[in-house]
């Protein structure tokens, strides 16, 4: 809720008057439909304030901390509260040493701001504060002001800072005046000085000043991530202009208090973890790895463990601005009704999948329970949430290095391999993981915890990768990937897809990675990610024919009126010319030999054309009818297709 400042004005019925005394009402009103305000019985030119009192607040749904009442550089609290400790204090009677008395009722505004530790979503308040005034036989001349206008009107919650001041006797005048901050960096730094010499015609517009009086540091300058406001801390930030003689005076809206840490792209700052805010429509959200996180109602915060005194007003639409962020790497997550405990790292999540594996990696890390971030049940990951981006990891405890690409896990077969993805990608950073991390993964399945298997080794469609020191592109489609058998294949799968950025992965990771033994060790296994997933519809760029894949088996689709028919229909995904024909396959040196492609079924897949009634089973790359099959097994193929696998 903003501050609301009333401007009164001069009664231009001097003749009207029938005494040099009178009253004149100021009324603000806050509500979730609007802020008002107005003046009743303005006074004559030269009035004086002679005192002030409060008619009862009418509130409904604000809970009250204090309201404070500005004018002509002084401030007073006019609603607190009572000694009793129930309820509030009002002066309802004028006070006989108010701070304003002998001031110009209308010289500047009457400011009254609100704070409150709480407010409902339908709130409605309303404060009538009664100045009473007198007219001298001969009104003096205002005696000039001895200290600047201004205000601290804004720390935003990415560091920037908007605030004016300016000398109403000299607006030519440039003021000086600096910020303060407590507790101060970890450089010993605890005071800039700053120059109030920004044009701001809006300023200039509203308060009917000339000449440039603003200090704002502007909505589009990003707060560098290695400034040393961006630390965690949370700190009380002071703002102050000097007058003519030297002397400082606090500007109106300080303190201010704020916490910064950089976000999970290193790009900007914005709110430390556990921040929360409400946004202009009602809804709350907290901060968390430098994300934002909304919660379905306050309830639910509170649920969580949320303490709603603390919640900020978020009106610059941070929400908005940050909602495509990812989790800071090594954010500690919860979430509701789940036990679960996670570790993000890379835009990615990893479940430590028992207290051993997460209290050895708490150690590792040098963290506590304290430090996990309790998130809505909402965020709660529907699949495997794998890394997007270059990142490498392995689990605490094993030797085991994996880069991650595309969303796709590719194993580091030793350490000239790691040597040469270093040297060509620049990656020297290694996450380490909770042990058991990369095996499996809670998930949420209709607001039940599910333990899955993480599959997350083929990265996402589309994406090219090619070993460092090899020359070889392979696009992955399906969860399968297709070789550009020449540089003319790739530069016209290029043009037809857009996809020209190939993402390196070390040397050999295309031939063989670990994977976990029922005995805790670790085994070398050939990666075997050619064949895509059941039902991918594959085309080569410059040949119509279209393919799904079905057991691991590709079937063509003999024409487009047996592709309409398709009882399956997903789009059909775009592979290199030659792709269907030849592919590399590493040797024990990791060396790559090409052979033929000719991707048929796995054994034991039962297949049975789309109409057809006869089903076959896949033994030995032949087919063979069945019996005795479980009918939620057969894979469906196009007419006319089966008989591509030869009868046994």
């Amino acid at each position: 809720m903003p501050t609301l400042g009333i401007q009164v004005p001069v009664n231009p019925c001097t003749s009207c008057l029938t005494s040099t005394t009178g009253t004149t009402i100021l009324h603000y009103k806050w509500a979730a439909s609007g802020n008002q305000h107005s003046v009743d019985d303005p006074p004559p030119a030269g009035a004086l304030v002679r005192g002030v009192y409060v008619i009862p607040v009418s509130n409904s749904g604000v809970i009250i901390t204090n309201i404070e009442l500005t004018h002509g550089g002084w401030s007073d609290l006019i609603v607190k509260p009572s000694s009793s400790g129930s309820g509030y204090f009002y002066p309802t009677y004028q006070l006989p040493n108010t701070l304003w008395n002998g001031q110009l009722v209308t010289e500047g505004e009457w400011f009254a701001l609100l704070r409150y530790s709480g407010v409902q979503s339908n709130y409605e308040l309303k404060l009538d504060v009664g100045i009473k005034w007198e007219v001298p036989a001969t009104p003096p001349p205002p005696p000039p002001p001895t200290q600047p206008v201004g205000e601290f009107e804004i720390m935003r919650l990415t560091g920037q800072v908007q605030s004016y001041a300016y000398d109403p006797n000299n607006e030519s005048r440039t003021v000086e005046g600096r910020i303060v901050w407590n507790p101060p960096y970890a450089n010993g730094a605890s005071e800039a000085y700053v120059s109030f010499s920004h044009a701001r015609p809006s300023l200039n517009a509203r308060l009917g000043i000339q000449g440039n009086h603003a200090y704002d540091i502007s909505d589009d300058y990003q707060v560098p991530v290695d400034s040393p406001i961006a630390d965690g801390v949370t700190r009380s930030f002071r703002m102050y202009a000097k007058s003519s003689d030297g002397k400082e005076t606090t500007l109106r809206g300080s303190p201010k208090t704020r916490c910064f840490l950089p976000n999970a792209d290193r790009t900007s700052v914005g709110p430390c973890d556990g921040t929360l805010l409400r946004r202009t429509d009602g809804r709350l959200y907290v901060i968390a790895g430098g994300a934002p996180f909304l919660f379905a109602n306050d309830a639910e915060a509170q649920s969580l463990g949320y303490d709603l005194s603390k919640v900020q007003v978020d009106n610059e639409g941070f929400h908005a601005f940050a909602a495509n962020w990812r989790l800071r790497d090594g954010t500690l997550v919860r979430f509701g009704g789940s036990d679960a405990r996670y570790v993000a790292v890379g835009g990615g999540l990893f479940w430590a999948p028992d207290p051993t594996s997460w209290d050895d990696y708490l150690n590792a890390v040098g963290k506590s329970d304290a430090n996990v971030m309790r998130l809505p049940r909402a965020y709660m990951p529907k699949s495997t949430p794998a890394p997007t981006v270059g990142t490498a990891v392995n689990e605490l405890g094993k030797n085991a290095l994996w880069v991650y690409q595309g969303g796709g896990r590719f194993w580091v077969p030793d350490p000239a391999s790691w040597s040469a993805y270093g040297q060509a990608t620049g990656m020297t950073d290694v996450r380490t993981l909770p042990a058991g991390s990369l095996s499996n993964v809670i998930v949420d399945v209709n607001g039940v915890d599910q333990v899955q298997a993480r599959d997350d080794l083929s990265p996402r469609d589309g994406t090219a990768v090619n070993e460092v020191g090899k020359e070889g592109i392979w696009v992955y489609q399906g969860g399968g990937r297709f070789w550009a058998p020449n540089p003319s294949s790739w530069a016209a799968y290029g043009q037809a897809t857009g996809v020209t950025s190939v993402k390196a992965i070390p040397f050999g990771s295309l031939s063989a990675m670990l994977v976990d033994a029922s005995d805790g060790s670790q085994q070398y296994k050939l990666r075997e990610d050619t064949r895509p997933r059941d039902g991918t519809l594959v085309r080569e760029v410059n040949n119509t024919g279209i393919l799904v894949y079905q057991g691991g088996g590709n079937f063509v689709f003999p024409d487009m009126t047996e592709f309409n028919l398709w009882p399956d229909p997903r789009p059909v995904l775009l592979i290199p010319d030659g792709s269907l024909s030849t592919l590399l396959v590493g040797d024990t040196n990791y060396q790559d030999v090409p052979q033929v492609r000719d991707d048929l079924p796995a054994d034991g897949t039962l297949l049975r054309e789309r109409t057809g009634t006869q089903v076959y089973q896949v033994l030995g790359q032949h087919k063979y009818p069945a019996t005795g099959y479980d009918p939620a097994q057969v894979k469906l193929v196009p007419n006319g297709s089966i008989q591509r696998v030869p009868n046994g």
